[in-house]
């Protein structure tokens, strides 16, 4: 077992606990931190999407029951309603990315704030 590759991994995992409930981005934080590391390989790739999902599963662990009355409400409740058009509008882009995209970006990753430091 390669014991470096085990300490990057460490280290991302730890930032992406970090950063995961804060309101900054865990992902930026992800490719900085492996940029700063070195750890930008194929086998880094797999390591990202591998721990975004295990985040987007404790996230949805967290707020099961929110999301389970929310579902249960909102064809009833106004608030339940309201609930979801703010989760919505908090999934809209708007920023660089909503614009360059369109632009001929294409679906790459680091095209945006972070093409400098990376790739």
């Amino acid at each position: 077992m390669d014991l470096m590759l085990l300490a990057k991994a460490a280290a991302m995992g730890v930032v992406e606990g970090l950063t995961e409930f804060l309101p900054i981005s865990s992902t930026g934080h992800l490719i900085l931190a492996g940029a700063l590391l070195g750890f930008n390989d194929d086998k880094a790739k797999v390591f990202d999407i591998a721990i975004q999902t295990g985040a987007i599963f404790a996230v949805i662990l967290v707020y099961w029951e929110k999301i389970r009355s929310t579902a249960k409400a909102f064809r009833y409740q106004v608030e339940a309603q309201r609930f979801v058009l703010n989760v919505f509008i908090g999934f809209l882009q708007i920023d660089q990315r909503t614009f360059v995209q369109p632009l001929g970006c294409g679906h790459d990753l680091h095209c945006g704030r972070f093409h400098h430091f990376v790739g």
